[in-house]
Formats: structure tokens, sequence, C-alpha cells
């Protein structure tokens, strides 16, 4: 899977790398913190999962991973069918979230209800705007920095119909977001930036 690297800097405004991978990380390359992580997992699917996203991170950072949270102002990571991408950014942002989705055949006609805010509705016109929407909300949401106890409906896209563009979210926070279809589903990257004022680098 290719990303617009650049795209997704120049809209934002911000410097960004990506890496993606769908394979698991080398058991051998785990450092003792990330393997104590690994073991605790409670399936053989999410102990796969997690090292496919260890090896999209991995490719972006060289310190233990174990030790890192999430949200993080530099770092983010999303997994989706058998895929993982992770996004890093030397900017000085308050947060940054990413989300991958596959593009989806139908979804329950219902579904855009639990996420969309009703001037939204409207840009769902169909299944792939519905995906879309999702992984800009989904990483709307990772990019704030303090999203405990936050909803999808908590971000309120100023033009849902737009692949890149700003959301209000808790605390008259503005974020900003791009996505962008990846062929084999959507993209969408957020940032939160310092002080909540927009400034390109």
């Amino acid at each position: 899977m290719q990303l617009p690297e650049t795209d997704f800097s120049t809209q934002l405004g911000v410097p960004m790398l990506f890496a993606t991978a769908d394979q698991p990380l080398p058991m051998e390359s785990l450092t003792a913190g990330e393997l104590v992580v690994w073991q605790s997992l409670g399936s053989d699917a999410a102990r796969r999962n997690w090292l496919i996203g260890r090896s999209a991170l991995k490719a972006l950072v060289e310190q233990d991973t174990s030790e890192l949270v999430f949200p993080h102002p530099a770092l983010s990571l999303t997994h989706a069918g058998g895929m993982a991408v992770a996004v890093r950014s030397a900017a000085k942002l308050s947060g940054i979230g990413v989300d991958f989705e596959q593009w989806r055949a139908q979804v329950h006609p219902r579904f855009a209800e639990f996420f969309l805010r009703p001037s939204e509705h409207a840009a769902a016109k169909n299944v792939r705007a519905i995906v879309r929407l999702w992984t800009i909300k989904e990483a709307l949401f990772k990019a704030l920095p303090d999203n405990d106890g936050c909803v999808l409906l908590d971000f309120e896209l100023a033009d849902p119909a737009s692949d890149c563009g700003t959301a209000s979210g808790p605390g008259g926070r503005t974020l900003h977001y791009v996505s962008a279809d990846v062929g084999l589903g959507a993209v969408s990257v957020a940032v939160t930036p310092m002080g909540g004022k927009h400034v390109a680098i």
C-alpha cells in the first residue's frame, strides 16, 4: 500500500513520515519490554496484530515501544484487515492520529448515526463516503491528547464532503485532517496544533 506522504504533509502543513506493514515483526526484534507486552495479550490473533503494528511502528522509531502511550504528540498507529499504518511527525503538535479502513461492500444503514453529527449526514451518500468519514473521525479522536471519555460524535467537521479540512472538538479545540483513497481503503490523518492554532511549517 502506497501512501501519498507528500500530499498529507503539504495539506496539513506539517512534515510526516509513514510506515506500513502486513507481516509481523520477527520475535527476535522485540525488546524485553515489548516481549512482556506481547506475552500479556490474550489470543494468537491479538498477538499477531500487535506484531504487525510493531513492524510498522519500529520502522519509524528506534526506542523500546513498550513505553509508548497513546494518544501521543508525535506518533500514531492503526490496524485493519491484517494491515498496520504508523505515522510520525517532527512538528510541535499537541497530538496526531491516523486511521485506516478497508473498503466494504456494504455497511448497516444506521451505522452513520453512531458517529456523524446531523450536519454531516448529507456527506454520507454511499458506502465509500461512510468509510472515509469513519476514518476521519477516528483519526480526530486519536489526535486529541485528552480524549479519555470522548466519543466520535464530539467532533464536528466544518465541511464533511471535503477530503481535507478542519473539525471542532471538545473544549473548543480546532483540529485539522486529510483523507485519501489508498487503493485498499481510506487513510486519514489528523493533528491537534499546539495552542489550538494551525501553524504551517
